[in-house]
């Protein structure tokens, strides 16, 4: 605790900072004389709760930050003075019911931060214009009901990740239409609503990862046509309707990384014009890549396809990628490149092909990678490598070759140790003789 005139000779404090003690009661007129008060952070201290009256006196508060505490409740009559309060950080408390209404009287509130609480219901949100970010994550929320959030008519970040939903009203998410960034990771989500994102006109962050959602239908995210990224990384996606992002021509990150991904056809990315960046690594995709999957995403800058189980590549499974500079293909079961696969990869500067089946690469599979700087071999079953296709790569600076079965046998390998990029030539070593 603190001596009830701690503050009587310091009145024109603006910022008290009593964080990190052990603090587990304050006394109602402690900072009654503090009237020029614009921060006070109490955090990290032992309190169980908020006495009424405590921040009467303290009407220029702009921020106050109360987490890491042992809040059970927080009573109205402990804020409601503070109408010009623009930060409240309620985080790491033990809070599991929030009557939203007690924020109602702090108008120029804009940042609320509940995470890492308890919080298993909140009610609807009293109308609060100014209020731009509102994070709930790490709660123990489990639905969500029409119109909660409806009367925060600026909210541009909110981030209900890592709570239990399993499901949300329709309109859950109804009036939102200044939303910039919506984190819904880590739930219990098994579905997408058409009718959640009916609002978004300005969504340009959506985070999806790790739920259970397992399928994407058309016109589930039709209507976000400003989305820029998109995770819909460790969920159970078996299924992408053809289609189903006709819509989303502005997205530049799609992650689908740990799925259940089989097939993919010509109609799976569709509409995506503006995509660069894009992970199917860790699914189950098989076979030969289907000619012309990719072939609608020209400015496609990175993809992805590690830890899959895909066989081999065709002439025409790369087509159309002339802007790739990361090409990442490692840990599959690749054991045949078709000549010529990369030769509209004249952007390519990585290429990762280790932890495969190759066991060899003649020169006509090297042909257009006129700007590689890495290529990574290792780990696969070479016995052969034509120093013609290497060496007219003038840019490589590094060559990974470590742990092939390589067949030493009339010296046909011996230009390996004169090549100064060649990675790990210790581990580059001779199986046969």
């Amino acid at each position: 605790s603190l001596p009830a005139d701690i503050f009587q000779s310091t009145t024109r404090l603006k910022s008290v900072v009593l964080s990190k003690n052990l603090i587990a009661m304050l006394g109602s007129s402690i900072f009654e004389s503090l009237s020029v008060l614009s921060y006070l952070d109490v955090s990290h201290n032992k309190l169980e709760f908020l006495p009424d009256g405590l921040l009467a006196e303290n009407v220029k508060l702009k921020s106050v930050d109360i987490s890491n505490n042992h809040l059970k409740h927080i009573d109205q009559q402990a804020i409601d003075q503070l109408e010009q309060l623009d930060t409240l950080i309620l985080n790491n408390n033990t809070l599991t019911f929030l009557d939203t209404s007690i924020f109602s009287k702090l108008v120029y509130l804009g940042r609320l931060l509940l995470s890492s609480n308890r919080i298993e219901y909140i009610s609807q949100f009293p109308p609060l214009s100014y209020l731009g970010e509102l994070d709930l994550h790490d709660n123990e929320l489990q639905y969500i009901e029409d119109d909660t959030f409806a009367k925060l008519d600026s909210l541009f970040i909110l981030d209900l990740s890592w709570n239990n939903l399993t499901d949300m009203s329709e309109w859950a998410f109804r009036n939102l239409s200044d939303l910039y960034s919506l984190n819904l990771g880590h739930n219990q989500l098994t579905t997408l609503r058409r009718e959640w994102f009916e609002d978004f006109e300005l969504l340009s962050n959506l985070y999806l990862h790790d739920n259970l959602i397992s399928s994407l239908e058309v016109q589930q995210i039709w209507r976000l046509t400003g989305l820029y990224f998109l995770n819909l990384e460790s969920n159970v996606i078996s299924h992408i309707q053809p289609k189903s992002f006709n819509n989303n021509n502005r997205l530049r990150t799609l992650n689908l990384r740990n799925n259940y991904l089989r097939n993919m056809t010509e109609e799976t990315f569709q509409g995506l014009s503006s995509l660069n960046y894009l992970h199917l690594d860790e699914n189950l995709i098989a076979g030969e890549v289907a000619e012309k999957v990719f072939f609608r995403l020209n400015p496609l800058v990175e993809l992805n396809l590690h830890h899959n189980e895909i066989a081999s590549l065709g002439v025409f499974s790369l087509y159309k990628l002339q802007k790739l500079e990361i090409l990442d293909l490692s840990y599959n079961q690749i054991s045949n490149i078709s000549p010529r696969t990369f030769r509209y990869q004249k952007n390519l500067e990585f290429l990762f092909l280790h932890h495969n089946l190759l066991m060899e690469l003649i020169p006509d599979n090297l042909l257009g990678l006129t700007d590689i700087h890495v290529m990574d071999l290792s780990y696969n079953q070479m016995t052969y490598l034509s120093e013609t296709g290497i060496g007219d790569l003038n840019t490589l600076s590094e060559l990974h070759l470590a742990n092939n079965p390589w067949d030493c046998g009339d010296c046909r390998l011996a230009w390996m140790h004169s090549r100064y990029f060649i990675i790990d030539p210790l581990d580059t070593l001779c199986s046969i003789p």
